[in-house]
């Protein structure tokens, strides 16, 4: 059958996501880990407090990621679809990445983690109030990431990275949001770290949109001497892109931090 659209409403997911592989590429979600469809893709009132974790096997020399990890509290990587939309939705569990990776995607589309979104290749992306973490928790919404990628790494609290149009509107970060391992090895292979949304390349045309958001969650690189570049910023992590980039009314209240 055909389908037009997909709906989550009011659901709910608490298990925990745990891979260990050896793999060319990993998209790993708590509702989705992958999707390339032209669906209208809404969540609504949804909530992850689960636990997304990937490590990549290094046991061997071939037993490595060699390509790309994306990861998120609810969706790993989606690549097609008209629009994706998220309201009133939060996550509270963990986003991990662990192991030593060597990644070969170019540019920042190495490893991509976000509270609710690891990396969007589709059309339009809009989140409103939504929230990752908690008040007062220093361990809730948690995105992390260790290991040396020979790529770009992004990471957010509510998005990786994005490479279309974003809008966030009225959400809110209280995760901790750090990456342990070095930076990209070379060329435009950098780390971009962000509150809200950790980096935004794209063709040109797209806009980018964050308005009255909030981020609470430190934000952080450290403890390895990085090898290239790095974004560290309390709503947004880099901005490269050609388009538009709108920052509208937003608060930063965590520690950036750079050790």
């Amino acid at each position: 059958a055909n389908y037009d659209s997909l709906f989550f409403t009011d659901c709910e997911v608490s298990a925990t996501t745990d891979m260990n592989a050896t793999a060319i590429s990993a998209c790993v979600g708590g509702f989705i880990g992958y999707d390339s469809t032209n669906w209208e893709l809404q969540f609504d009132g949804c909530t992850h407090s689960g636990v997304v974790k990937y490590s990549a096997l290094a046991s061997t020399a071939t037993a490595k990621t060699t390509e790309a990890v994306r990861m998120g509290g609810f969706t790993g990587y989606r690549g097609g679809g008209i629009t994706t939309h998220y309201k009133d939705c939060a996550n509270t569990g963990s986003v991990i990445l662990e192991g030593e990776q060597t990644a070969k995607g170019n540019g920042m589309h190495g490893y991509n983690l976000g509270g609710f979104f690891g990396r969007n290749a589709g059309n339009k992306l809009s989140f409103e109030n939504c929230t990752n973490g908690e008040l007062g928790s220093t361990t809730k919404g948690a995105v992390t990431a260790a290991g040396t990628p020979s790529s770009g790494i992004t990471l957010g609290g509510i998005m990786g990275l994005t490479s279309h149009h974003f809008t966030a509107t009225g959400c809110k970060n209280y995760g901790p949001i750090k990456q342990t391992g070095a930076g990209g090895a070379s060329g435009t292979y950098r780390s971009s770290i962000g509150g809200i949304l950790g980096a935004a390349p794209n063709d040109g045309t797209s806009t980018i949109s964050i308005t009255n958001c909030e981020n609470y969650g430190n934000v952080a690189y450290g403890s390895v001497k990085p090898t290239n570049r790095v974004d560290v910023g309390g709503i947004m992590g880099t901005s490269s892109q050609k388009g538009t980039t709108t920052i509208t009314g937003c608060k930063n209240g965590g520690k950036i931090e750079f050790n």
